[in-house]
């Protein structure tokens, strides 16, 4: 990921360009769809150093449990969601689809590290110096936990059992379909 960032730098390189990489803490989103995992949402508040310190797990109320939609989720993060004052600016607040990265940390880290390019001279890359940035993790620790909170392991084993049998449900009511138009038996999801 910090290789792609670097290169991504270099290719939008100009004159008196200085460019920033930060490792921050984040919340990640898995979205389920009909066929097991989706995509990942990515969450931040850029401009805090404690992202989402201010977010209000009582101006939230429910929308931490399984099975809130996606949606309502993510309203909640908006900057016109739940938030003590003041809210965040809304241009603070990142929310991005992870499609072609993985994320390298769950969880805490001992510390975190921020890099900020250097111009070496026409026609060589950019230096990078590397620093310990000052974020830290207390807002999106509040978060995990009131998720887990909220959302035992009870409760997300039934959740899951739930979902698996309401996926069972739909794919017999797809295969009852298709054997009365007269098709032959095919798993719509092979």
């Amino acid at each position: 990921m910090l290789e792609w960032a670097k290169e991504d730098a270099e290719a939008k390189r100009g004159p008196g360009n200085v460019f920033y990489i930060r490792e921050m803490p984040v919340l990640v989103l898995d979205i389920e769809g009909e066929h097991e995992f989706e995509y990942r949402i990515v969450l931040t508040d850029f401009y805090a150093d404690n992202p989402f310190a201010r977010w209000s797990k009582h101006e939230a109320g429910s929308v931490l449990e399984l099975g809130t939609p996606i949606g309502a989720v993510l309203n909640a993060f908006s900057a016109e969601g739940a938030w003590l004052y003041p809210a965040p600016n809304p241009h603070s607040l990142i929310v991005a689809r992870a499609q072609s990265f993985e994320l390298t940390h769950f969880g805490t880290v001992e510390e975190l590290h921020s890099w900020t390019s250097r111009p070496v001279g026409a026609h060589r890359s950019l230096a990078w110096v590397k620093e310990t940035n000052n974020y830290v993790f207390d807002g999106v620790n509040a978060i995990e936990q009131q998720f887990r909170l909220v959302n035992s392991d009870e409760r997300l084993e039934k959740w899951r059992l739930e979902r698996d049998e309401e996926r069972q449900r739909r794919l017999d009511e797809l295969l009852d379909e298709m054997a009365a138009w007269g098709t032959p038996d095919v798993d719509p999801l092979a």
